[in-house]
Formats: C-alpha cells, sequence, structure tokens
C-alpha cells in the first residue's frame, strides 16, 4: 500500500454523509426532480410564485399537445388544446399571469399560416380561444399583464378586446423579454439588434455588424445575452451603456441547426443545444471576451398597430388529472474557470423551458426535470462509479486477474468513502484521505481490503466499486491485469462513471465482439442507481447481431440488483454455429428511468491471455463519431496496427461517410460506405484500407484518427483494437465530437513510470464541426503529482483538424518525473473545435498498452 491508509472497514448496506469537513467544491451541486412529463425543443414555461409554486408548462408530443401546471410534488393537470375542430394544435409557451390566476398558452398548427392563443382559468375551467392570422413563435406578457405574440416579422397584442398587429421591419421571430424596462429583444434579419418597447410600441434599432439574435435570456443585471445564428459566438449587450461584447463558444449539435432553449437562471445564462447532450452553465461574470465596441445611439420607429376585433372561441374544458411519481438526484458541475459544464451521455436536456432568479431552471424533453441549485454550505455527495474490480485466482502463475485503483480528488472534502459490492449484496467500505488535487493508488484493491480487515467469502473475489465524495467530486481509474512469470503483465483501462449523468440512458451498444478459436468475448452489465432512494433490480434484454448478415445471433437477459455487476461469459459460444470477428450487442432496459446501468464487453485473446476492453454508448445520440488514432506503423521494437468495427444502430439502411487523416501526411483519404439495417464492416487493418484507396496519402508507417459521419439522420457505433506484433492490444470507442467540444478541460488518471512501466500522452484535434474545415486549437498539458502539485510548465500544442500529437514517456522526459499517481489535465486555451486525449500505460516486458481516455 503506498499511500491513502484505510481508516476503518465496516459492512454497510446505506452510505449516509458523515459531519462535514470544510468543502473545497468551486463548482455548483443540483438537486434534480424527474417527473415523466415532455416539452420539446423551442417550448417555453413560467412559475407561479414561492417555494411550492406550480410549474406551467406546454407539453408536446407522445400525444399530449396540452398546456399543463405541474407542482413540485408531482400533481398534474392538463388542458389538451386544439383549434375547435379536433385538429391538433402544437402547444409552443405557457405564462402565468399572477394579478389574474389565469394562464395564457400559444400554440401552432403544423404547417398553417396562423397560431392561437388560449386563455386558460383554472378556477372554473373556462377556455378562450383567439385566431392569430401568422404564424407563431414567442409568447410573453408585459407590465399590465396582457399577452404578446411574435413571429414572422409581426407582433400582435390582445388589449381590452381588441387584437392589435404591428408590423415589425427586419424583425425574424425569436424574442426574449420584457425586461425591467418593457423593452422586448428581437432577432433581426441584418444583424442588428432589435428591441421593442411595449409601452409606446416603439421599435429599437442598434445599427452593427454580425450576425443577429437566434436566442437571448435577460440577467437581472438588464444584461441582455444573445446565441447569434452563427453559434460560434455568445454576444453580451448591456443596454444602457450599448456595450456589445463577443466570448468564445459553440455548443449546438450540427452548425445548422437552432438553439433550443436559452434562459437567464439567477446568476447563469442555461443553455441547451438542439438534439445536443448538454446544458452549459455560465458564470457571466467571469467568461473572456474577444472584444467589445460601443453601438450607436439607436434609432427609434414608432409602430401603428392595425386594430382588428379578435376571432374567438369560448368553452368550458374539465381538465386530466394525474399525480406523476418522481425521482431525485443531486448532479454536481465542477467550475471550470468560469465555465460550468454539465454533459450527459444521453439527450433528454434539449429544452430548455424555464430560468428564475435563484438559478433554478426546468428542462426537457423527456422528462421534465427541474434543477435547484443547493445554497452555499449545504452538503451533498458526489459518486465516481468502477463497473468492475477482481482479484481472480491469485495463486495461478498465468490465469489470474487483479484490480489496481487510482483515486484522485478534484475539489471535495479530504475524506473519501470506498465501497466494494460483491455478488449477493454484500458490501465492505472503507475511508481513505486524498488531498484536494492528489492522487491515492492501490496496487492491489481487494488486496487493500483484506489487510484493512475485510472478510471475504472463499474463492474469487469480483464486484463493482463506488468513491463517495463530500462537497466536490473526484474521479476513480483501474486497472485490471493479469501478472505473468517474470513480472510482466497484461491489462485494460477502465474509468469511473458519474451514475447521476447516466440516469436517462436506455439503449446502448457496441461492437468488436469476437468468437472464434482464438478469442472470446465476455459482455457485463452493471447497476449504477442514478437517483436518490431505494434503487429498484435492473432487467436489461442482451441482443446479438451478427454484423456481417444483420441477422440477430442470440439474446440474454440479465437482471441485476442494486450497484451489482452480471456478466455473460462467452455468450456467442452458446448461440450455436457462431465464428467471427464481426458481431455486435444492444443492450435495453425493460423499463426506463428507474436506474442508471453501464455495460462493456472485454475481448480476450486466449493464447496469450491478453484482453480489449469496449465500453458500449447510448444509442441514437451520434451520427458522427471519431476514432482518435488508428496505426499501422512500427514503434518501440514493434508493429503497431488496428483493427476497426462499424455498426448502424439506426434501424434503417444508412451511408457513412469515412475520413482518415494521416499524422505523417497529413493528407485526408475519403471513403462512402453504405451500411444496411443492423449490418456492420469489419477492416483488419483500416490504416492499410485507407493506404490501397490513395497510396500517395498514407506511408508505410502511418497512423491517425478515422472520422465517421452518418447521412441523413443515421448513427452508429465504432470500435477499434489496436495490436502489437505479439498479440497484445488495446481498445477504443468512437467518441463523438460535437458531444467533445462542450468540454474545455477534461483529466486523465494512473500516469506512471519506473523501470516496469512507461506512459505515453496524446492529444488529437477530433476535425471541423463549424464552418472553417481548417481550425485549430490549441491545447495544454498539466502535470500534477500524488499530493497535486503541478509538476514542471504545462506542455502546449496546436494542432489542425484531425492532426494527433503523442509525448514518448511523457514524464520522464518532459518533467523528469518518476512514480505513479500523476494526473494530467488537458485544456484547450484556443479554438472551438472538439478535442481528444489519452494515455497508453506500457508494460515494458509484455509491451501491453493500457488504454486510458481523457474524461
Amino acid at each position: 500500500m503506498r499511500s491513502g491508509i484505510p481508516r476503518c472497514l465496516t459492512v454497510v448496506t446505506l452510505f449516509t454523509l458523515v459531519s462535514a469537513s470544510l468543502a473545497q467544491a468551486s463548482g455548483q451541486a443540483f438537486r434534480v426532480r424527474s417527473f415523466s412529463a415532455s416539452a420539446f425543443e423551442g417550448m417555453e414555461g413560467d412559475r407561479e410564485a414561492g417555494p411550492e409554486g406550480a410549474f406551467w408548462v406546454a407539453e408536446g408530443g407522445y400525444g399530449e399537445d396540452s398546456a399543463v401546471r405541474l407542482s413540485p410534488s408531482g400533481a398534474l393537470t392538463r388542458w389538451r388544446i386544439d383549434d375547435g375542430s379536433g385538429v391538433e394544435v402544437f402547444p409552443l409557451a405557457v405564462k402565468w399571469d399572477p394579478a389574474r390566476a389565469i394562464a395564457w398558452a400559444l400554440g401552432y398548427q403544423s404547417g398553417g399560416a396562423a397560431g392561437f392563443l388560449y386563455r386558460l382559468t383554472p378556477s372554473s375551467g373556462e377556455v378562450v380561444r383567439t385566431l392569430i392570422p401568422f404564424r407563431v413563435a414567442r409568447l410573453t406578457l408585459d407590465a399590465a399583464g396582457e399577452p404578446w405574440v411574435f413571429g414572422s416579422g409581426k407582433a400582435a397584442v390582445l388589449s381590452q378586446s381588441k387584437l392589435l398587429i404591428l408590423e415589425l421591419p427586419r424583425f425574424l421571430s425569436a424574442a426574449a423579454g420584457p425586461d425591467a424596462s418593457g423593452r422586448v429583444w428581437l432577432e433581426s434579419d441584418d444583424g442588428s439588434i432589435l428591441a421593442l418597447r411595449l409601452a409606446d410600441r416603439t421599435l429599437l434599432r442598434y445599427e452593427t455588424a454580425g450576425a443577429a439574435f437566434s436566442r437571448a435570456a435577460i440577467l437581472p443585471n438588464g444584461d441582455v445575452w444573445a446565441v447569434p445564428s452563427s453559434r460560434e459566438r455568445l454576444i453580451r449587450f448591456r443596454p444602457e451603456t450599448r456595450e456589445k461584447s463577443l466570448f468564445p463558444f459553440t455548443l449546438s449539435r450540427y452548425s445548422g441547426d437552432p438553439w433550443a432553449g436559452m434562459r437567464a437562471a439567477g446568476p447563469f445564462v442555461a443553455l441547451a443545444s438542439y438534439l445536443g447532450p448538454h446544458v452549459l452553465l455560465n458564470d457571466v461574470a467571469r467568461l473572456r471576451s474577444l472584444g467589445s465596441e460601443i453601438l450607436p445611439e439607436p434609432s427609434s420607429t414608432p409602430i401603428l398597430p392595425e386594430t382588428a376585433d379578435p376571432v374567438q372561441t369560448l368553452a368550458t374544458v374539465v381538465p386530466a388529472e394525474e399525480t406523476l411519481a418522481f425521482q431525485e438526484r443531486v448532479f454536481y458541475v465542477p467550475d471550470e474557470d468560469g465555465r460550468q459544464l454539465f454533459v450527459s451521455s444521453a439527450s433528454p436536456y434539449n429544452s430548455l423551458i424555464w430560468g428564475g432568479a435563484a438559478g433554478e431552471f426546468l428542462t426537457g424533453q423527456r422528462p421534465i426535470q427541474w434543477w435547484r441549485p443547493l445554497a452555499p454550505g449545504e452538503d451533498f455527495a458526489t459518486r465516481a462509479f468502477l463497473p468492475a474490480v477482481v482479484e481472480v485466482r491469485p495463486a495461478d502463475p498465468v490465469n489470474n486477474f487483479f484490480s489496481e485503483l487510482t483515486v484522485t480528488n478534484l475539489d471535495a472534502a479530504r475524506e473519501v468513502k470506498l465501497t466494494l459490492t460483491l455478488s449477493g449484496g454484500k458490501t465492505y467500505t472503507m475511508l481513505i484521505d486524498v488531498p484536494v488535487g492528489g492522487s491515492t493508488v492501490f496496487p492491489n484493491v481487494i488486496r487493500t481490503f483484506r489487510d484493512a480487515g475485510a472478510s471475504f467469502p472463499e474463492g474469487d473475489v469480483a464486484g463493482t466499486l463506488s468513491a463517495d465524495f463530500r462537497n466536490g467530486t473526484g474521479r476513480a481509474q483501474a486497472r485490471v491485469y493479469s501478472s505473468l512469470p517474470g513480472g510482466a503483465t497484461t491489462g485494460l483501462g477502465l474509468t469511473s462513471l458519474d451514475p447521476a449523468a447516466e440516469a436517462f440512458v436506455f439503449r446502448r451498444s457496441l461492437n468488436g465482439l469476437k468468437n472464434t478459436g482464438r478469442y472470446r468475448t465476455n459482455v457485463a452489465v452493471a447497476n449504477l442507481c442514478g437517483f436518490a432512494g431505494e434503487c429498484p433490480v435492473l432487467d436489461v434484454s442482451v441482443d446479438f447481431f451478427d454484423d456481417a448478415t444483420g441477422r440477430p445471433a442470440g439474446s440474454a437477459t440479465l437482471s441485476i440488483p442494486p450497484h451489482e455487476l452480471r456478466q455473460l461469459n462467452s455468450p456467442l459460444a452458446g448461440f450455436g454455429d457462431l465464428n467471427g470477428e464481426s458481431f455486435s450487442v444492444l443492450f435495453q432496459p425493460f423499463s426506463t428511468g428507474q436506474a442508471a446501468y453501464d455495460a462493456y464487453a472485454t475481448v480476450i485473446d486466449s493464447q496469450i491471455q491478453d484482453f480489449v476492453f469496449i465500453r458500449a454508448s447510448a444509442v441514437g445520440t451520434s451520427n458522427t463519431v471519431s476514432l482518435s488514432a488508428v496505426s499501422d506503423a512500427d514503434g518501440a521494437g514493434t508493429r503497431w496496427t488496428s483493427e476497426c468495427a462499424i455498426t448502424n444502430t439506426a434501424g434503417f439502411d444508412t451511408t457513412a461517410d469515412l475520413t482518415f487523416t494521416s499524422a505523417v501526411t497529413g493528407k485526408e483519404v475519403k471513403h462512402v460506405l453504405n451500411l444496411g439495417r443492423d449490418r456492420g464492416v469489419f477492416y483488419p487493418n483500416v490504416v492499410d484500407f485507407f493506404r490501397k484507396l490513395d497510396p500517395s496519402s498514407v506511408e508505410r508507417d502511418d497512423f491517425g484518427p478515422v472520422r465517421i459521419q452518418f447521412r441523413d439522420f443515421g448513427f452508429g457505433f465504432a470500435s477499434s483494437r489496436t495490436v502489437a506484433s505479439n498479440g497484445m492490444g488495446l481498445g477504443m470507442t468512437g467518441l463523438d465530437p460535437y458531444y467533445a467540444r462542450a468540454q474545455w478541460k477534461k483529466r486523465i488518471l494512473g500516469l506512471k513510470e519506473d523501470s516496469r512501466f512507461r506512459t505515453n500522452l496524446a492529444i488529437v484535434n477530433l476535425g471541423p464541426t463549424r464552418t472553417d474545415p481548417k481550425a485549430p486549437v490549441q491545447l495544454s498539458v498539466t502535470i500534477f503529482d500524488r499530493s497535486g502539485k503541478q509538476v514542471g510548465e504545462p506542455l502546449v500544442k496546436s494542432l489542425l483538424p484531425g492532426q494527433l500529437h503523442q509525448w514518448n514517456q511523457i514524464l520522464s522526459r518532459n518533467f523528469s518525473a518518476a512514480g505513479d499517481g500523476y494526473t494530467a489535465v488537458i485544456e484547450r486555451l484556443d479554438g472551438l473545435e472538439p478535442f481528444d486525449a489519452y494515455i497508453t500505460v506500457i508494460d515494458n516486458t509484455s509491451q501491453d498498452p493500457t488504454f486510458v481516455r481523457a474524461e
């Protein structure tokens, strides 16, 4: 044992916070309550006053096109909205008028040129529907409680039983406000900044160059924050001083997509991107500005309205009522130099419905989630979960498995709780001391538990491990390895997951499964328990496919108790005469939103006892995936060759555009791949495949990233297995570059160098996601030792799209450092494109590489 002496060991069934020590957290923790209701992109809501004030939500999809009142306790009242003849009206927004205790709802007919405004009186059930004679987009209330509707270059207000319609030159459709001065900020068609002063119906125009607002939010101090149509900047406009500032920013999943939501929430600007798995919380006072300008005084144009008698229909509606169950979890958002970023593995956050002055906000799609920031000083806990740690056949000189554990404390209290859960629910815990920013390493974590007094059942020990951090967060990483004669090892790397970030992933998939005379594949699922309270048993269907034919190969069902792991050993061998290297698997729980889970496969070379780890990804969230590095090149006295598997998981025929970027020549080689439904392709040497397509662009010794972009809403999974001449290898799964570009800072645990091991670290520009195909990124790599102290000065490197750079023996050659417990922090200093980073910890005797990706 090298550090982090265990202070106690007990058998527990529930983790309870002990008395809090001084919190180190610099980020923000949220208590998140999830309701089984839906709200899609662009929908807006409101909230009644008070801590128990109900939310008003425009609910759409799943046959539920309604205005909804949802209390924090889950009591739901639903008013269906239509056009009076039963034709569906898609809801856009609901606003609450507290003075009159009425709600206003806005909706439109798909394909129609008109919208409808609804006045709902909950006490009587009265609904008044008003025809709005243009395509509608936004709804707001003025200081008098009168409803204003915006869209298609027009605005309309229902005032004193009259409908007033205003033509707004150069206005498109987006609107935000009113602010404290009664101005609604508008999207222009020429890049100027527009505002409509509601009280006197005056249009203000601030002349400026640049893209127009596509979404905007107004902070309590009056600052207007907006996303331009280019999606590559944030704009801050201060009306009183007319100062316009730009800030670097990219989040929208696809460059042509609209933003689904932008809300002011206390000191934050909260954003969600269309189809994107991100919510970003910016402490806007701390963002780095790209420059500012003072705009001229605005021009003022009074707008004379056209007055009409509204076309209205009166009805009395009996709303539907039900009580929704809800689930809660705590999610912590670390502070990253003024950017507070939430990244989820799935995409239920593509709509921001409402934001409150206290920093609360409401997100959709499905479920609807209520985010409440914890008060300063309020205790909370976060968890880093590893799906497997083992000690198997320790006395066997060849066929054995052990687990090395590294725990890193990012910003939490020093006292960290480790919990080992075995099959059958038996749990063992110990408290360790990990300094803030530092790491603790256990060469054999099961032996550490034994040394601290754990009495394990006879035989092998295998289970899951969680590290619980108080008032902050941390990470864990395991190296599961076999010890061979002569001191050599072979192993694989496992990085931890935060169960709170995995809570709404439903289907997962992976590929690269093998079943031959030499190779076998095991498949495992772990129940992460992503919610507070009782965690149910997770029932999962595991369905295997032959990628060569697209046909099902067999299926199994797993029931996984809370915090436990279940594994299928060589399942392909049990499905009859299946032999090959191109199989995939789909994981699908029988119910969604009940528990978070992890799933993975290990591909085992039976001849040399080497194994490769492939983690499953969420299905349907990525139309683009990048394999950061594939190789066919000599290095360190061996040749490294990469296999590659690509599988279509879209459920229909699709086409993918493949691009390999040579790290040697800098040239690109492209290929169009047609994949039938549920089919995949396997390349035994993917670099050589591209070399044969274009020999002039790919050298004999070459390596680099591969990007796979599916067309027409297709999506899929990609993985690679890179092996040395002696058969030792590592596995890599594809990374979504649109997901990755939201991350400005990543970390890698477990760097080590001594007489037995060396560590290489690589950084990759994952390629263009915006309008500039040649946009570079500048990255820094900072090394910290186990005490949290920075080692030397950061390494800085600029990378062109698709470019890869690797530092061999990064600790000894660049920092004159040795030992274990080192952490690397990789940060994007300049540019907006996505990046990946990873290490390979290489056994100097076996030459086996352990792959660990930055998280």
